[in-house]
């Protein structure tokens, strides 16, 4: 990876390590800011804030993405950063309830819609400067890198977390060690502002602007559902740790253990493939993917099921890596070439931040309330089949026909798309 990927994926990784860490230490954020009798209303009011977070995204991918199509992917890139790294200080360094009173909860507050305001403008200018930079044939291999980057936060978060319940006692975590991975993510916010000034500069606009600014509905509306399936997907496999005590009434441990292993594994496989799919082979690669996943999900729980250990837990997490994870950069490149460049940022962007509010943020929650109901322990294969089928359905029928799938640019006048949406709102039938 060199400097300038470095400074394009950053933000990634603050993101999502911020994500798992919350997530993990979600209950003792709400015993240290929250008033309530009750552990389960503390540990809801931290998971509620947390939800605050996603509320801010679509505005924050609107407002970075227009600016970043207008004055330069560097410039936004740089601001939506620094307004991450700011609300993860807020969060690490916010007195308890205990001192402050209701100012705490109105800082944790104040920080999650800070940070998901920053957050939303993260991938769009971020995707759009990866797949700009990418030439040749192999442009599925920088847009790979931000997939690797999330796989490698999340499990960097779940060993920080194992490593402090494993050499801190549960007072000392409640107490003070929770603040330690979001202090990491402060101590990354200079690195991350460093290579960000000195980044490559991208261009605004890299097409001829026409006088009416469109984006094709079909792509929009695809962008929009791929992102989607894979919002749930990600958001299943940081379910594993909670998979693992709720369901299969293992230590938490073990969880850990899959997650990470599965992390990694998704790394290493999204830039292995990232650096071998040509531009002609992105959309079956992409195809064939999707499908392994949907015929390997239910099989893959099924096993867990009937044999809950360790090793059958990250047989799992390692099964959906390899069969998934190939796809990456290739469906990533594939979105933002259906995409006018005039406007990559803040369609994807959006695009992205609304599927992550819809999806990714409602899919535990759905996961957790099927199996209540229910009490099949098989409702994240049955959720993850539904994304997964609803991405490829998107791939295989929408993508082509927009021209991303056969390599053509985002706007062409060979394939024109049937009906686009202006900026503005308006929508016209060509």
């Amino acid at each position: 990876m060199d400097k300038t990927t470095a400074a394009a994926v950053v933000g990634n990784l603050l993101e999502f390590f911020d994500f798992m860490s919350y997530a993990y230490f979600a209950v003792l954020i709400g015993h240290a800011f929250f008033p309530a009798d009750k552990e389960s209303v503390r540990a809801l009011l931290a998971l509620l804030t947390f939800g605050l977070g996603f509320l801010t995204r679509p505005i924050g991918a609107l407002a970075f993405g227009w600016y970043a199509d207008r004055y330069g992917r560097r410039s936004a890139l740089s601001w939506s950063f620094g307004l991450m790294a700011l609300g993860t200080a807020l969060l690490a360094c916010a007195p308890p309830y205990a001192m402050i009173g209701m100012a705490a909860p109105a800082m944790v507050v104040v920080a999650r819609l800070l940070q998901g305001f920053a957050a939303g403008g993260e991938m769009g200018p971020a995707s759009a400067f990866l797949c700009e930079r990418s030439s040749g044939n192999r442009k599925s291999y920088f847009p790979s890198f931000q997939f690797a980057t999330q796989s490698v936060a999340m499990a960097m978060a779940t060993g920080i977390g194992a490593s402090l319940s494993a050499v801190l006692t549960h007072d000392q975590i409640a107490l003070w060690g929770w603040r330690i991975p979001f202090l990491l993510g402060i101590v990354i916010a200079p690195v991350g502002l460093y290579l960000r000034r000195d980044m490559e500069h991208a261009p605004a606009v890299v097409e001829d602007v026409p006088a009416t600014r469109t984006v094709p509905a079909r792509a929009l509306i695809a962008t929009f559902l791929i992102n989607g399936g894979e919002s749930i997907r990600v958001y299943v496999q940081g379910y594993m740790v909670t998979y693992a005590i709720l369901t299969l009434h293992m230590p938490s441990w073990k969880g850990m253990v899959a997650t990470m292993l599965g992390g990694i594994v998704t790394a290493i496989v999204s830039l292995i493939a990232g650096a071998l799919i040509s531009n002609r082979m992105r959309l079956p690669v992409v195809i064939v993917t999707q499908i392994a996943g949907i015929l390997s999900a239910i099989p893959l729980f099924m096993l867990v099921k009937h044999t809950p250990s360790l090793l059958t837990l990250c047989v799992l997490t390692v099964g959906l890596s390899i069969v998934t994870a190939p796809r990456s950069g290739a469906g990533l490149s594939l979105m933002i070439d259906s995409l006018p460049a005039y406007s990559r940022s803040a369609s994807f962007g959006t695009a992205y931040a609304m599927a992550t509010t819809i999806f990714g943020s409602t899919t535990q929650v759905a996961i957790t309330w099927i199996i209540i109901q229910t009490g099949s322990s098989l409702a994240p294969a049955f959720y993850l089949t539904v994304g997964l089928l609803m991405a490829l359905m998107m791939y295989a029928w929408v993508l082509p026909r927009s021209g991303g799938g056969r390599g053509r640019p985002a706007v062409s006048k060979e394939f024109p798309p049937p009906m686009s949406v202006d900026l503005s709102g308006v929508v016209t039938q060509r």
